[in-house]
């Protein structure tokens, strides 16, 4: 956010860059994936890439030694990491290795703990609107796509659950590439169009709740890697 024309007046200063720079808090494994993936190098039926030292994963950048810091520094680096990774700590340095099975599942938990949250707060803005949880299902109420799975039944539980699950899943594959992104919707039987359909269609929110904000995600995404289990 910012304006040309901005200043910040500070106690002791003026800061001529007045942009007001927001963020959330992400969940590093994220950033890592990409590189992880890269680092395992060509893999094969018989061959699942190599083990590699968490500092050359972190690949060749300019800054690479305070990434490594940065990243070292983690809390409970160990455990964050075997949830996507088959580790191997026999050596000086711990030696990493993404699992495709791994990440899979790992991202199935959170896409069903986003799913959960967003069904619950879908319920939340419905009761606190006054309008009861039928009604603020209405928006839910699109005509068949075939590129979707079987439909339930319309206004049923069945149906808003499906629905949540398309949303946390638009959600998730913002931060994923092609693979992971195609592998967890697979493994959901959703297709991309259906999740694409879905993230076109604004969510109006009640007169009296809170305005819908993407900001959950960050307490969903973070919240869990300490929570569940590799």
């Amino acid at each position: 956010l910012g304006d040309a024309n901005a200043s910040w007046f500070l106690p002791d200063e003026v800061v001529q860059d007045g942009r007001l720079v927001m963020g959330t808090p992400l969940d590093p494994l994220f950033v890592l994936l990409p590189l992880l993936d890269e680092a395992r190098g060509v893999t094969s039926s018989e061959h699942k890439g190599l083990f590699k030292p968490i500092g050359d994963v972190l690949g060749e950048a300019d800054d690479k030694e305070a990434i490594e810091t940065h990243v070292a520094s983690l809390p409970q680096l160990h455990t964050l990491l075997a949830h996507i990774c088959e580790l191997n700590d026999k050596y000086d340095e711990l030696m990493v290795r993404i699992s495709d099975a791994k990440v899979l599942s790992w991202l199935r938990r959170k896409t069903r703990k986003l799913q959960a949250h967003l069904r619950s707060r879908t319920l939340t803005d419905a009761d606190e609107g006054g309008k009861g949880a039928e009604r603020s299902l209405a928006q839910f109420s699109a005509e068949a796509d075939a590129s979707m799975p079987t439909a339930p039944p319309p206004g049923s539980e069945a149906e808003a659950s499906q629905q949540a699950l398309l949303e946390a899943l638009g959600h998730l594959l913002e931060y994923l590439g092609e693979k992971h992104a195609a592998a967890l919707l697979a493994s959901f039987d959703v297709s991309h169009a259906a999740v694409s359909s879905k993230r076109l269609k604004p969510r109006p929110a009640a007169s009296t709740a809170t305005p819908y904000s993407s900001s959950y995600s960050a307490d969903s995404l973070d919240a869990e890697n300490r929570a569940a289990p590799p």
